[in-house]
Parts: structure tokens; sequence; C-alpha cells
């Protein structure tokens, strides 16, 4: 996120806003380039302690995404129209066949690496339905105004690139900026010189301006940030120098086991001799391992480190246990999870877990309404026929987060079993809540299309449909209806004069 006290009036000046892009850029390689680099070194495990590492920061990012968004969010609509229900059903297949699903993962992990993940709406000639494509975060960032609530005024995504001009080597960086209504196809004059122009490779005025200036199809900026947290942390990042400390111990214990022959060796009472006998005496320490002291209450032994094996692993797992607190990434190969555990208490242990999936989910939300309602915009305008299948109420939808967890689904569905015999079921509330139900409407449209025998049993109370229907059906014959009369006469004489 980059924030410049400018109005979008000055963007429409080409010059103005050519400079107003290079204070962008120039504050995005201070401030992001140098930070999103260093996390992806923890990434990917390029430590400063770099012999023997775990890499931790590896571990926390993908568990939390995976854990976040493994399974693609479900759009869901409080509406009770079968037609608007209808209509989300058919923008879920959409997108899901459209591959936003692996874009979106994509971007989840960016975010838990580098606290922001960048999301491109894009069409190519022909296109009824966007596309999509995770951008680097190293290399994109949006520009906001400074209002109170900040709106985007323009993103930019880079792309290194080298050209040969006289022998001589050149590094630039291409630069697609998007503004609410224009995409630009730019270019700095080198890495380090980030000012900013159009290649001119055209013949006449109107082939440079397409060439650099062409309107998007999109009803705002195209290019999303989806935030990890307020901060813009990414998951590892409070961790950092808890996990240098881990390392640097893990290394130690490793190297003190090959520096064993070099502690210092002490000798009580023991006469060496001259450098002969001194030198033999080194030669039968190193190779034989063996000493052969003379004179009375002779002695020798290590002087060694003072913290043993079991100090240091009881620091290990001192860090170990920090560093889980404070990114909320717990260790779920430990003991504490190797026993079997109800579904509460397995809660317990993981509310870090849970309340950072939450975290993420109150930022992911909003950047991923944006990339509905563009999506919607352009279907209802270039989605011809059949994008009318897809546009539905984006007021009454819902998203719904699917997390990676262990989950008792048979206590649940007792639960269900229970409250719909009491007549206090909620049908759609409650199957979203089962673990193996992806895709709610989905399920409940083929539900409905081919009910099963069960299925009409639940809704009838629990008696089989066939008797339900004979049961429901007029009687045939005066003497069937004179036996109804009578056996309801005779529960209500019963009701009246019970017996004792």
């Amino acid at each position: 996120m980059i924030k410049l006290n400018v109005s979008r009036e000055e963007l429409q000046d080409q010059n103005r806003f050519n400079e107003i892009l290079r204070l962008a850029l120039q504050q995005h390689t201070i401030d992001v380039i140098q930070t999103v680099t260093k996390d992806k070194k923890y990434y990917r495990g390029e430590l400063p302690v770099s012999t023997h590492t775990i890499n931790k920061a590896k571990y926390i990012c993908d568990m939390a995404t995976e854990m976040f968004i493994g399974e693609l969010p479900d759009f869901t609509t409080y509406s009770e129209k079968e037609k608007e229900r209808k209509k989300l059903f058919e923008f879920n297949k959409k997108i899901r066949n459209s591959g936003f699903a692996k874009e979106f993962y994509n971007v989840g992990l960016n975010a838990s690496i580098a606290g922001a993940g960048y999301l491109l709406l894009y069409t190519e000639a022909g296109d009824t339905f966007p596309r999509f494509v995770s951008l680097d975060p190293e290399l994109t960032n949006v520009v906001y105004d400074t209002h109170v609530k900040p709106k985007p005024l323009f993103a930019f995504t880079l792309v290194r690139q080298t050209e040969y001009l006289n022998n001589i080597e050149t590094a630039y960086y291409r630069a697609y900026v998007y503004t609410d209504t224009m995409f630009y196809n730019l270019r700095t004059k080198s890495i380090t010189d980030l000012t900013v122009y159009a290649d001119m490779t055209g013949t006449t005025a109107d082939l440079q301006l397409i060439e650099f200036a062409v309107p998007h199809n999109f009803a705002f900026v195209p290019l999303i940030e989806f935030k990890n947290n307020e901060l813009m942390y990414g998951d590892a990042r409070p961790v950092y120098e808890l996990i240098d400390a881990y390392n640097s111990l893990q290394n130690n214990r490793i190297t003190n086991v090959d520096d064993m022959v070099k502690y210092v060796l002490m000798l009580k009472n023991v006469r060496i001799g001259n450098e002969t006998e001194q030198e033999n005496f080194i030669n039968m320490l190193k190779n034989q391992r063996v000493l052969a002291l003379e004179g009375d209450n002779a002695d020798a032994k290590f002087l060694q480190n003072a913290l043993d094996q079991t100090d240091l692993q009881r620091l290990v797992d001192d860090l170990n246990e920090q560093i889980e607190m404070v990114s909320r990434v717990p260790n779920f190969n430990s003991a504490e999870f190797a026993q079997n555990s109800s579904e509460p208490a397995l809660k317990l242990k993981l509310k870090g877990f849970l309340d950072l999936a939450k975290e993420k989910e109150r930022q992911f939300t909003a950047s991923l309404s944006e990339v509905i309602f563009l999506t919607l915009t352009f279907v209802e305008q270039y989605g011809g026929r059949e994008g009318t299948r897809y546009l539905f109420n984006m007021d009454e939808m819902e998203i719904e987060y699917s997390h990676n967890l262990p989950s008792n689904d048979m206590d649940k569905i007792n639960q269900f079993v229970a409250l719909n015999q009491i007549g206090l079921l909620n049908k759609r509330y409650a199957i979203q809540q089962l673990s193996w139900v992806r895709n709610i409407d989905e399920y409940l449209n083929d539900v409905e299309e081919s009910p099963s025998e069960q299925a009409e049993m639940l809704r009838n109370g629990g008696n089989n449909p066939t008797n339900f229907q004979r049961q429901q059906e007029a009687l045939a014959d005066q003497d069937s209806q004179d036996n109804q009369t009578n056996f309801t006469r005779g529960q209500a004489q019963d009701l009246v004069n019970p017996e004792e």
C-alpha cells in the first residue's frame, strides 16, 4: 500500500501522471522491495545461519495458508428465491472452472509470506468472463489517496527486462499501470532511474497512443490488494529473530559434536617431557584416543562446555513454544496432537490458529467482494445472453470459508437430527457446518433433484413416504370412515376417563 496526496484530476495530465508514477515507484523500491526480498529469503530458507537450519518460516506460511484457503471460499445467498440461488450456483461453477481457485490460493500464500497479495482481473479478445492472475508482491502495489477511508488511485506491476544497445546492457522495468479507466504500458529508463515514459516505436501519433494507453473494461482499478492483516505483516515476520535463535542453537548442537576434539585437555600431576615426548603424547591422543599417564595421582579430563545437550534441548523447546505462541501456528507433529481429542478440546488447542484465520478473513472478505463486483459488472456489460445466468444480487451474498481442520461431523449430524425432531433445524445453516460439504447450493440442488427415501422420511417427521401418502388419501368407503370416527372418539374418552 502506497499513499499519495494527489487527486484523480491530476492523473488526467500525462506529464503529471508520469511524475506521480515515478514517485510511487521510488517509494515502492524503498519501502517494499527490500522488505519483501527478506521475507522471500526466509521462506526459501536462505537464512543468516546457513549450515544446519530448519525452515520454520515456510512451515508457518504453508500451514496458515492451507488452513485458511486450502479450499476456495463458498459464495452463498440469503435469498429464498430459487432463481437467485440458481444464478449463484452457476456463478460458483463458472468461477471455479476459470482457474480462480489456484490464483486465489497463490494470493493467500503471497500475503502470508510478504503481508499482502495481489490479484489482477484481465481479459483477452472475445472474453465474456474475466481471467485472473496472482502477481508478485515484490513488484506490485496499489496507490491510494489520503482520505479518511483511502480509495485506490491506480495500481502497477513491474517486470524486469534487459536490452542491448550498441553492445551496452541496460536493465529496466516494464511498468503495467491500471487506473479507473485506462491501462498503460510504460517503462523506466533503468533499474535505478525510475523516470517513466512510453516506447515510441510507432510511425504516427495514433500508433504511439495505442502502444502505451488503452481503456480497460472494468468499473474501477482491476488490480486488487489483499492484506494479510492490518499491519500488512507476513505470518512469519514477527518471529524472524526467534527463528534465527532456534537455528543458531540447533547449529551449535551439531557442530559441538565435531568440536569434541577441540576441547581443552586438563592434565593433573603429569610430566610430559621434552618437545619430542610432547609430540608423541599429542599423536597418541589424536590417533589412539588413549593416554599413558605417569606419576602418583595422575589424572586427565576434558574441560567441556558448561551447557550439555540436555540444557540445549531445553532451550530449543522453549524457543519452539515461543515461535508457536507468537506466530499462532502450532506444530501438528508434537505429542500434544498425537492423542485423540474431542472437537471442543481440539478447538481449544487451536484457538490461536483459528483466530489467525479469522483475522485473515476480515481483511480478505472486503477485497474478495471487490473481485466479485468487478466480475459481475464486466459480465453484465460483455457477457451477452450467457452472462445473465451469473448475475445474482450481491447484496444478499455471503462468503463462507472452509478451514482445513479436523471436524467431528457425526456429533453435528446427531445434533441436527435432534433439532429437526423438535422443528428447530435451519437446513441451510446446518449443512454449512459439515466439513465435507464444499458448496451448499450445489449440495442442496443435487439433494432436491433426487431426494432419498431417508430424506423424505426426515421431511415427514420420520414417517415412511409411502405410508404417509396412504394416510393422507381420502377414505374409500363408509365403514372406513365410521372406524376412523369411532377410533377418534375412543381416544377422546380415554383422555376424559383414563384407566387407573
